[in-house]
């Protein structure tokens, strides 16, 4: 708020408008978070004489947006997040007209980008936070923004320059880029002003640490859950998928899912998966205490493909994976690093029969899934009800995830002499080239990696 009252009071416009709105959710600076200690206002001496500012929240005031739901949908991508999001004015938007306070005032700020040739939303950070001092910058606003840094870093001014993500929705830069013909910037600086305390001291768990190819053992002797797996034990959740969150429309799976507060957070998830996760909050909460109080998820259920794919099934689609924040924050996947926090804690979710995705070909570090072993283990305990046994097997198939996978991509690339992305992810692509080497080689062609196949591959 500081800076734009800032530009209020010392802007000399000499060509266009400049629209500055100061408190862009009111309701926001009407509270602060109760468990973060901060201040409700502060001074600062001028030569006029000592100015307040109020200190607030993106958060609108429970007060005037309740109740919360359990799962926050986001439109119009449909994305899933935690509940308390519907009051977040950076997960609303573009906002909607005739939806909740936060949704009409982030309709409210579109309706202003409209008319406007570039947005520049101004934030703070916590001084834990992994991206300050930065431009986070749409596609389209993307070369502006990198002259603006090039500027400042001639000038001794600390600043960096990150792309807008394309799979995170609700943000200003990410909604204001895409639905309106405004160039969108965001400038987040670093907030020093009374930065959380917990127990007087700063931790670093968002911070992330480099990971070697040690990370593919992590899990031990648990594998994620193969699509196999899951269809044969709970069939499709659904008849169609895309890269957004859709419900189930299984309706053995829809009788399965319930919503239930874990603590730091509420979830929404196939029951079995939701009772082992509240004995792992537990003893995180037992062994981690700080971590356990800072942990918040990003979403369970949500019917979609895998990240990337177009052939494999994400686990969220049957609510048995779930991807975890620390202090809000989303651990970046594929950069082969991971939050320390979470590094921390997931051996509890491995004593519990869960597969940490930082083992995935393509590092996925904030999520957590219930491995194949778990999901036959409850299947022989009916927890699904009736349904047959699903058979191991020693295949890969359309649908796999695994670094086994991976390196039958990157030996059928060699073969072949394809360009086969070694994403680990069995998709379309990767059975085609499987097909055609087993045309080549006098095998069934059938696009399943057996026994035999396998052997073949890897002799070539």
């Amino acid at each position: 708020m500081l800076a734009a009252v800032l530009m209020v009071e010392n802007a000399r416009v000499t060509q266009g408008r400049v629209i500055v709105v100061p408190q862009s959710n009111r309701s926001g600076f009407t509270h602060t978070d109760p468990m973060e200690a901060y201040l409700h206002r502060f001074e600062i001496a001028t030569p006029a004489g000592p100015r307040w500012f109020r200190v607030g929240m993106r958060l609108t005031n429970p007060a005037h947006q309740w109740p919360d739901p359990d799962v926050f949908v986001h439109s119009p991508s449909l994305e899933r997040m935690v509940g308390h999001e519907t009051r977040n004015l950076n997960r609303n938007h573009p906002g909607r007209p005739g939806g909740w306070l936060t949704a009409r005032v982030s309709h409210a700020l579109t309706t202003i980008a409209k008319e406007a040739a570039m947005v520049l939303d101004l934030h703070e950070a916590q001084p834990e936070y992994p991206v300050i001092n930065m431009m986070v910058a749409h596609e389209h606003a993307f070369e502006v923004a990198a002259t603006a840094t090039s500027m400042m870093q001639a000038r001794r001014i600390p600043i960096g320059l990150s792309a807008s993500p394309k799979n995170l929705h609700g943000l200003s830069h990410r909604e204001f880029g895409d639905h309106t013909h405004a160039q969108a910037v965001l400038n987040r600086t670093l907030r020093t002003l009374n930065a959380k305390r917990r127990e007087g001291l700063m931790t670093d768990w968002t911070e992330t640490i480099k990971l070697d190819n040690s990370r593919l053992t992590f899990n031990g002797a648990l594998s994620g859950a193969r699509n196999k797996t899951m269809l044969e034990l709970l069939g499709n959740p659904r008849g169609n998928y895309s890269q957004d969150c859709q419900e189930p429309t299984n309706e053995l799976i829809k009788k399965l899912v319930v919503s239930r507060n874990l603590g730091p957070f509420k979830v929404r998830g196939l029951s079995p998966a939701v009772d082992a996760l509240e004995k792992i909050m537990a003893r995180v909460k037992e062994k981690e205490p700080d971590i356990h109080s800072r942990l918040g998820t990003a979403g369970m259920l949500c019917c979609r493909f895998v990240r990337g794919s177009s052939a494999a099934i994400s686990n969220h689609s049957w609510g048995t994976a779930i991807d975890l924040t620390i202090d809000d924050e989303l651990d970046d996947r594929g950069d082969n690093r991971a939050q320390k926090g979470l590094l921390q804690i997931f051996k509890h979710f491995n004593e519990f029969g869960f597969f940490w995705g930082a083992a995935f070909p393509t590092e996925d570090a904030m999520h957590f899934e219930a491995s194949d072993q778990l999901m036959r283990q409850w299947a022989a305990e009916g927890k699904f009800g009736a349904v047959p046994a699903a058979v191991a097997d020693d295949t890969l198939e359309l649908g796999d995830r695994s670094a086994q996978v991976a390196e039958v991509q990157r030996k059928l690339a060699k073969v072949l002499s394809l360009d086969i992305d070694a994403d680990g992810i069995f998709g379309a692509a990767t059975r085609a080239a499987v097909i055609t080497f087993q045309g080549q080689n006098g095998l069934k062609p059938d696009g399943v990696v057996g026994p035999a196949t396998l052997a073949k591959i890897m002799a070539a």
